[in-house]
Order: C-alpha cells, then structure tokens, then sequence
C-alpha cells in the first residue's frame, strides 16, 4: 500500500511535444510512519520511559498507551539453554 504521492516534471523531448506532469505513488520508509492507538483511534509519536520496576518501555506519547514488544534475548544466553535442555 502506497500512501504517499511524487510529482516529477517532465520536459518535453522535441518542440512538437508538450511537457508533462506526472503523479505517482511510491513506497514510504517505515521510520517516518507514525504508530496508531487501538484505544483512542489516533496516531501519535513514541516516546520511551522508565516504568517502577526499573525496565525502558515505549510510550505513545498523546495517549501514555505502551507499546507491546518482545523482550531482548541476548544469543548467548539462549545456547547456554540449550546446552542444559540437552544434558537432561
């Protein structure tokens, strides 16, 4: 899905020939669209903060909604788990 619209000038290639403009739709870069909040039906920029436990989490910044996310899982730490699931 496209959302976002160019426009490119073009000269005309001969005297016979009238210049053009054209519209065309090109792809958005995924850092420049904001997130949308599923309880107020609005979008909004993301801020991040440190919740009482002590953990960074993302913040939408109009509605204080947090942002689900997975947690990090460093590699090393999951072949170590491996190591024990196979020794048992």
């Amino acid at each position: 899905m496209c959302v976002w619209t160019q426009t490119k000038h073009v000269k005309p290639r001969s005297a016979e020939e009238a210049g053009q403009i054209i519209n065309r739709e090109a792809p958005i870069h995924h850092s420049n669209v904001m997130h949308w909040s599923t309880e107020k039906s609005v979008r909004s920029r993301v801020t991040s903060r440190v919740n009482a436990s002590g953990v960074k989490e993302r913040v939408l910044l109009k509605t204080g909604e947090v942002l689900a996310e997975k947690p990090y899982v460093k590699k090393s730490t999951l072949k170590k788990e491996e190591d024990k699931d196979e020794s048992a």
